[in-house]
């Protein structure tokens, strides 16, 4: 056994002379906790969703209402984060919580839903053979310019007939002639009927092919294809040729421990991203090489792209990028470091340091070490807006008008705009909310 399966990490792929490593206790965990939780909650929420095809203002009146906690800021039209979207279909509201975020915002996301959908599903504690979308395209449509009139509306006709068990042959086939659709439908319909679909996804792709020599196409297949390829599969289940009895036995299967990004691999997603996609699933990653490989000029590639989704990182020269991964360190989001055998748990965490006071006699004082202080710092509150005026390490006061809902205090400053601080003093505020240090 080498040095590294001993350490508890387990050997991932050697790509482009530099080896990745998963942690096996997570490896672990996720092989023996394949319960497919999330298909009740899945199938109830295609269900739920069926409320809104008539009336889509709404559902995405709630998406908007509830955009931070959904990490929905990419949810917008051609013109930037305010040019918001006036219509959506089911298989992007799907993408919400079936993207390249982290474990712990699906659940968050999910539990959203069922609180405001007021559903009866638990909510999952695994997401296990779920392929998730590029974050990069995480819609089912496209921009204004390239959107046709009813590209949305064809969506939620496939997503109808699928959710009501009736034949959707003229639906699919016309699906599949949109801007941006791919085998990312196939995604949609094994979300919202896992039992009856599978995804062609390029992790599904590699599966089949090197268990049961089955090839799936690259691109998106007509109705009849689709629906054969299933059937053929369907019958090696039945026959134990295939030893998964379900499509989502399958891509469960298919996932576990794959080297293969649990994305599509679209035509936009380079190497980097494919990594930082992994990085955000398995957390611990460890770049390793012969000197000269490229493993310090990778670093501040994968820093961005992690640490600013709304980066072009693809779209700009190397001179920015690392303008922009210096900015970083300098915000205290980043540390680099280089380890060396002499390095402790002093060095890292805590210990003690000698200090030479004025008079020359030497001293011993507490100092974080470098893992510590990038906690201490992600502890901070962090000012997005530099143009109102908050410092970085400024305290924030909620002020509370006498309690929420209508009551005289309350409508008394909103009337003549200012807020009671506490001791009957006001303070008097711009129209934009801002206050002027000012007690009347």
């Amino acid at each position: 056994m080498d040095n590294e399966s001993c350490c508890g990490t387990l050997f991932l792929r050697w790509y482009k002379s530099e080896y990745f490593y998963v942690n096996l206790e997570e490896f672990l965990n996720s092989v023996i906790g394949m319960q497919f939780s999330w298909i009740p909650y899945y199938k109830e929420f295609a269900d739920k969703l069926m409320q809104f095809q008539s009336n889509r203002t709404s559902l995405l009146a709630l998406i908007y209402k509830h955009r931070d906690e959904l990490l929905a800021k990419y949810l917008h039209d051609q013109n930037g984060e305010e040019d918001l979207l006036v219509d959506i279909d089911p298989f992007t509201v799907f993408g919400l919580f079936n993207r390249g975020i982290s474990f712990e915002n699906r659940l968050n996301s999910t539990e959203l839903f069922k609180r405001e959908f007021q559903m009866k599903a638990d909510v999952p504690h695994d997401f296990n053979g779920i392929p998730v979308l590029n974050n990069q395209k995480s819609h089912f449509f496209g921009f204004r310019s390239r959107r046709k009139k009813d590209d949305i509306q064809n969506l939620w006709n496939l997503f109808v007939k699928v959710v009501n068990n009736e034949d959707f042959e003229t639906e699919y086939n016309k699906v599949i002639t949109q801007y941006i659709i791919n085998v990312n439908i196939t995604m949609g319909l094994f979300w919202i009927r896992p039992n009856d679909f599978l995804a062609f996804d390029s992790t599904n792709r590699k599966y089949l092919k090197e268990q049961y020599d089955i090839v799936l196409p690259k691109k998106v297949p007509e109705y009849s294809e689709y629906m054969d390829i299933l059937n053929d599969i369907k019958k090696g289940m039945a026959s134990n040729r295939i030893k998964e009895n379900s499509f989502y036995e399958l891509s469960a299967n298919a996932n576990m421990g794959s080297d293969v990004s649990l994305v599509e691999q679209l035509p936009d997603l380079d190497w980097y991203d494919e990594k930082v996609l992994i990085w955000k699933r398995i957390k611990n990653i460890i770049l390793c090489g012969a000197p000269g490989t490229g493993k310090t000029y990778t670093i501040p590639e994968l820093v961005v792209r992690l640490c600013d989704d709304d980066f072009e990182a693809n779209k700009i020269s190397r001179e920015e990028l690392v303008r922009r991964y210096n900015q970083l360190k300098q915000d205290k989001r980043v540390v680099f470091t280089t380890f060396h055998q002499s390095m402790d748990y002093e060095d890292w965490i805590e210990g003690l340091r000698p200090v030479v006071g004025d008079n020359g006699q030497v001293t011993y004082e507490i100092e974080s070490g470098i893992f510590k202080k990038l906690c201490d710092e992600a502890t901070r509150p962090t000012v997005k807006d530099k143009q109102i005026g908050i410092a970085n390490n400024a305290v924030i006061w909620k002020v509370s008008l006498a309690g929420t809902g209508d009551n005289p205090v309350r409508s008394d400053c909103m009337k003549n705009g200012y807020i009671r601080i506490g001791w009957d003093g006001y303070v008097r505020i711009y129209k934009l909310g801002i206050r002027l240090p000012l007690i009347q």
